[in-house]
């Protein structure tokens, strides 16, 4: 049987445009993975790109702070010397005054001019340790952290000790607490983190929440790493406020730069290989340091 007008289907009709597409779909879909590639590519390049440039914006402002603090180490450096001037003549002044008396040096006066040299050798030692302190590290060394904290707690231990701050350090449970990094930098750490613990204990004295201030610092070893842990009864952080504390110019403090914690994480974690976070605990913050042991 033999039909006679049969309908043309559309396929048939359109046979050389539905070739030609089946012909380039294959080359269509090629173009679109391969610009769909090229986009994800991009955003990745760009965003190798803006973690670089974070890199070289925190060495640039590492490298502002050393900067800064040399320019500070070299004024307190001529404060010092000309501090030291009259230390030594008060010295020569007390040694000719002992000399001068002779046998008739009693016991009274000679108590009397000890008292004096301790102080002179305090107020020289008190200068050299903080002139030390100030001036920025050069290179990477190996250190002590218990040494490092017990001059950074020195030279701070009347400030802590007139604003009725107790201050336990206990390395109980540490066996190697020797790390490579900067260690002037590394004191300045731990020293901003405890100022900010005084200046929030002042803070809830003076509100009357706490009668004494006590901050804590524990240092133990955890995986081949050295941990610190620094912690206070000052009532903490808010929650709302502890994801962005480390952040560049954010501060809870209301006259405050906000520069301080965020050159701590810099230090820490970028020149340091190191990590640093902080949480709230019962009593008040907490500020945990984790840093590579040296064998």
């Amino acid at each position: 049987m033999r039909f006679v007008n049969t309908p043309v289907r559309f396929l048939d009709k359109h046979k050389k445009y539905v070739d030609a597409i089946l012909l380039i779909l294959p080359l269509l879909i090629l173009l679109i993975l391969a610009l769909i590639h090229n986009i994800y590519m991009r955003i990745k390049d760009e965003k190798k790109y803006r973690e670089i440039e974070l890199q070289k914006n925190k060495h640039q402002q590492f490298i502002i702070q050393q900067s800064k603090l040399a320019e500070i180490g070299e004024v307190f450096s001529s404060i010092a010397h000309q501090w030291k001037n009259p230390l030594v003549e008060i010295t020569a002044l007390v040694q000719k005054h002992a000399f001068s008396v002779g046998s008739a040096f009693d016991e009274k006066n000679n108590k009397y001019i000890n008292d004096i040299m301790v102080q002179v050798r305090y107020m020289t030692d008190t200068i050299n340790s903080f002139q030390a302190f100030i001036m920025p590290s050069t290179t990477k060394i190996v250190f002590d952290v218990n040494e490092a904290i017990e001059t950074m707690m020195s030279i701070i231990s009347h400030t802590i000790k007139y604003n009725y701050i107790d201050v336990k350090i206990d390395i109980s449970h540490a066996t190697n607490l020797m790390v490579l990094g900067y260690k002037n930098e590394f004191m300045q750490t731990l020293l901003n983190i405890v100022n900010n613990s005084k200046e929030q204990i002042v803070h809830q004295r003076e509100a009357k929440k706490i009668k004494r201030g006590l901050i804590s610092i524990v240092v133990y070893n955890h995986a081949q790493n050295v941990i610190i842990e620094i912690s206070d009864n000052a009532g903490g952080i808010p929650e709302e406020k502890l994801p962005y504390i480390f952040d560049a110019y954010y501060t809870t403090k209301e006259h405050g730069h906000g520069i301080g914690l965020y050159m701590s994480k810099v230090i820490l974690e970028n020149k340091m290989n190191g990590k640093i976070k902080a949480d709230n605990t019962a009593e008040g913050a907490r500020f945990t340091i984790t840093l590579g042991n040296v064998s």
